[in-house]
């Protein structure tokens, strides 16, 4: 190898400090380019890493496990021979075994790039673009939260039709579930305190449709503040979360399920009022249902893991919908914007 480690080192600190020119460089344009804030993030973030990469490469050779900065420094100080001063000895084999070396391999010299070539290159080379899908605008909109809301919505009518029926209780109770224009869904999409627990309650449609929001809503989120430590937020909103509903301060999850009104342990149901309670009550179902659950002789202890996995449940949902509120509140400005760009011939969701 031609370049001493020593060299290398050198040459590493030198193109770090090239780069952090350019990331000041894009700071001064992000300033006056407010409009291309995110683009920049991007190209920051880009050269951040490029700087996380030599400067780990960096710490390799300082720590210097294989030793070769060690016998490389002896070498310079003339230590390496029977002799006490090597020095020259050492300079003239190297430079012979460099002139050798580029002779072989005719290497052009190493030149460090500019801070203006950095600059270019974070820009193109970014993951901005890719980070967000066309209807997404580069970070602009939010426009892919509502389809399955709306899937989710029809079949939540669905599924509390058919767990009715199949208990010969009454849906006149139930509203009929309709979709909604993706205007309206984004004015209401938080508005979880609205949506009955009963329908809710070991619903795996509605439990995929806030898991998936969420995620999607962390996910943009991160996409949009490359710089951030999102996963920090994300901690300290968790925590928020555990401790309010630990104190039965989530409003709409001050009970588990187990101690609303209309929730029968028989079948492991919530219903919707006292008549369609009542109404179970006192259908053939309910004797039926009530043989197999004494049949099954629950123990204490299996009766206490019944009673924790519907906390788990409940907990989870309360988690999501609690979370979903706090990103739309970060996330206003954007949803507000996407509010205002949609044309009104073409909000409705088919």
């Amino acid at each position: 190898m031609s370049q001493f480690l020593i060299e290398q080192i050198r040459y590493l600190h030198e193109e770090i400090e090239v780069i952090e020119k350019a990331i000041a460089e894009l700071i001064d344009e992000k300033v006056k380019n407010k409009k291309k804030n995110i683009l920049y993030d991007y190209a920051i973030n880009y050269l951040v890493e490029k700087i996380q990469e030599k400067s780990q490469l960096l710490l390799e050779y300082y720590n210097d496990e294989d030793k070769l900065k060690k016998e490389e420094m002896l070498f310079l100080s003339g230590k390496t021979g029977e002799d006490k001063n090597d020095i020259w000895k050492n300079y003239y084999e190297r430079v012979k075994y460099i002139r050798d070396y580029h002779k072989k391999t005719n290497i052009k010299k190493i030149e460090i790039k500019s801070s203006k070539l950095y600059k270019l290159e974070a820009l193109k080379c970014s993951k901005y673009k890719q980070s967000f899908s066309p209807l997404e605008k580069k970070g602009k909109y939010k426009k892919e939260m509502a389809s399955s809301h709306n899937r989710k919505r029809k079949k939540t009518g669905d599924n509390n039709n058919n767990n009715n029926n199949n208990n010969n209780v009454t849906t006149a109770n139930i509203n009929e579930f309709k979709e909604m224009d993706y205007v309206t869904y984004l004015h209401n999409f938080t508005r979880f305190i609205y949506i009955p627990r009963y329908c809710k309650y070991r619903n795996e449609e509605y439990k995929s449709y806030v898991e998936n929001l969420l995620n999607y809503m962390i996910s943009f989120f991160e996409k949009i503040n490359v710089l951030v430590d999102c996963k920090t937020t994300y901690k300290e909103y968790e925590d928020d979360f555990y401790n309010k509903f630990n104190n039965k301060e989530i409003k709409g999850w001050e009970k588990y399920t187990y101690d609303l009104d209309f929730y029968c342990n028989i079948n492991n149901k919530l219903y919707a009022s006292e008549g369609t309670y009542q109404s179970y009550l006192k259908c053939k179902n309910y004797d039926n249902d009530l043989k197999k659950y004494l049949n099954k002789k629950y123990t204490v202890e299996q009766l206490e893991e019944i009673k924790k996995n519907i906390e788990k449940e409940d907990m989870n949902l309360a988690r999501c919908e609690y979370l979903i509120q706090l990103y739309a509140n970060i996330l206003n400005k954007i949803i507000q914007r996407t509010i205002q760009n949609i044309p009104l011939k073409t909000s409705i969701y088919n």
